[in-house]
């Protein structure tokens, strides 16, 4: 009898473990109907990118015409460019180096994680050589993404091919874990910490973990991010039971004392949340910049991402 009642105890566990596992979709509103779509030319040329080692280039904005009384440049202005050995009818792009002036981490070790992945760099724009002149190039913007500054580098033209995507009818909330290819938002364009539909992101996996321009990524978070951050820890810390609740509940995060007599809530045990999906517009060696196409609520730098299969994917890619 006892030995029947130990594997009925198993079945009831491995039935419990099984059921945690289950993902749950859910049915958005009609509004959000399936519907294919292509990236634009700007979310192709103005989505930057992080590159594993610094990118020399001797060619850059110098100036133009109203200089020095202008110093910001945009689509139909004529640019003065420093460089050598460039030619009538060039096409190049521009580019810029970037650091953050306020030196906010969005997350708990961002800089370090950057780091490991490379530099960032803006997409500004685009010029034309018209012709030379004394120790100059002369060049015209003929598309620009923000305000283009003497010193912003040029680089030959970045030939980025358009990417299709496709808004879900069915989104899986609570997704059983997909460990084929992990990643992280490590950071987000214009240093952003919140994040929505269209803006654009960079993961820390990239060609040599086999990321392809069209692969979808699931962005994820569960509820230990929130420890780790020490504004949203701070809610742990508040009561979160009612004066008509005889016995309150506290909210073990693993590190406090156990409150004896109370029920413990374990944090640590709540299933991951989906928060939206992506899909990959350009990639380096290291990192991938990727573009949000359907988010359910905000994301986070920092947030968790794993790849799925999408419109772009071939036959045996992870679901």
């Amino acid at each position: 009898m006892m030995m029947k009642n130990a594997i009925a105890l198993c079945v009831v566990a491995l039935a419990g473990t099984m059921a945690a596992q289950e993902p749950v979709s859910i049915s958005l509103p009609a509004s959000n109907a399936s519907v294919h779509r292509s990236t634009t030319f700007s979310d192709q040329n103005c989505s930057g990118f992080i590159n594993k080692d610094r990118i020399a280039s001797k060619d850059m904005i110098g100036g133009g015409v109203d200089t020095p009384d202008t110093v910001r440049f945009n689509a139909g202005d004529f640019v003065f460019i420093m460089g050598e050995n460039l030619k009538t009818g060039d096409k190049l792009s521009v580019i810029r180096e970037l650091r953050d002036p306020n030196r906010y981490e969005a997350y708990k070790g961002q800089y370090h994680m950057i780091k490991s992945v490379g530099l960032p760099y803006a997409d500004l724009g685009h010029v034309v050589i018209l012709g030379h002149q004394n120790n100059s190039y002369i060049g015209k913007v003929e598309f620009s993404c923000d305000a283009i500054l003497p010193g912003d580098q040029l680089v030959p033209m970045m030939d980025r091919a358009q990417v299709s995507y496709q808004i879900p009818t069915q989104f899986d909330r609570f997704p059983a874990p997909n460990k084929e290819l992990g990643a992280h938002i490590v950071m987000a364009k214009d240093f952003d910490f919140f994040i929505g539909n269209g803006q654009k992101v960079y993961l820390n996996v990239g060609s040599k973990d086999g990321v392809k321009v069209g692969d979808y990524f699931r962005v994820t978070r569960d509820f230990s991010a929130n420890l780790s951050s020490e504004v949203d820890a701070l809610s742990y810390k508040s009561p979160i039971g009612d004066d008509t609740q005889r016995v309150q509940p506290v909210e073990d995060v693993g590190h406090h004392i156990p409150a004896f007599g109370h029920p413990q809530i374990k944090i640590k045990d709540f299933p991951r949340i989906a928060l939206g999906e992506l899909v990959v517009l350009n990639v380096t060696p290291t990192s991938s910049t990727a573009m949000v196409t359907f988010a359910l609520q905000d994301m986070h730098a920092g947030d968790a991402a794993e790849k799925i299969s999408g419109p772009n994917s071939s036959a045996g890619e992870p679901k």
